[in-house]
């Protein structure tokens, strides 16, 4: 790993599970959806995560078709509901670095690496993140959802900051949770960086055993020189 810094690769990071230990919340935040409407979820949250990280669809048709009563209702308010439990459960006590992400950041501005965020999240919500983790702020890019048109796996998020840069992608590496991150990474021709739990149901995938993959960024960073 330690090589790929050598020229100096501007840094691509996805945000929710990646950088921030948001998941949680939004597993919850959607409880809270269905629940508002007289259901029940009955999906456990590395489930849920499973379906969340398949696609930008899956989790939206597992709701819709396991709830039918939702189908009554337009899935863009059904969502700015679960937005508004999500930012309601944002507060200093539920936010968290993920293992080892504060430390990589800080690795990155030591060095004066460029770097970035590349998200499906909007900036409404990664705004009021950052709020609360002040560290987020010295990353100076951010590409949210309002920033490009189509979602990942889609590579539009990732070609928008390549050209912000200025930079082909074979000058970045790019930093994702799920493997539809990666597949985004991998279609915009960005070197991709899989950080996961190794028990995720997504871990299974035979491509992963391809791919260079780190159970966090503390096992990145130990693989990573201490100086230039």
């Amino acid at each position: 790993m330690s090589q790929l810094f050598q020229n100096d690769s501007t840094l691509l990071f996805d945000f929710d599970g990646l950088l921030v230990n948001t998941e949680q919340l939004h597993y919850e935040a959607y409880r809270k959806l269905v629940e508002g409407h007289g259901e029940f979820l009955t999906l456990n949250f590395i489930e849920f995560a499973a379906k969340a990280h398949t696609s930008s669809t899956a989790l939206k048709r597992y709701l819709l078709d396991t709830f039918p009563s939702l189908n009554d209702v337009p899935w863009e308010e059904l969502y700015a509901e679960k937005q508004h439990h999500f930012l309601s459960l944002l507060t200093a006590e539920n936010l968290e670095f993920m293992p080892g992400a504060d430390a990589m950041i800080e690795y990155a501005l030591e060095r004066g690496v460029s770097m970035c965020v590349v998200t499906n999240s909007s900036a409404k919500l990664t705004d009021e993140i950052r709020k609360h983790l002040h560290l987020l702020n010295e990353i100076p890019l951010w590409i949210t959802r309002e920033c490009y048109e189509n979602p990942k796996p889609a590579p539009d998020g990732y070609l928008t900051a390549l050209e912000h840069f200025k930079i082909d992608a074979g000058q970045a590496i790019g930093f994702e949770d799920s493997l539809r991150g990666i597949h985004s990474l991998q279609n915009a021709g960005v070197f991709p960086v899989l950080i996961c739990d190794p028990s995720h149901p997504q871990c299974s995938a035979k491509e992963v055993e391809k791919l260079t993959f780190f159970e966090t960024f503390i096992e990145l960073l130990e693989a990573l020189p201490a100086t230039r």
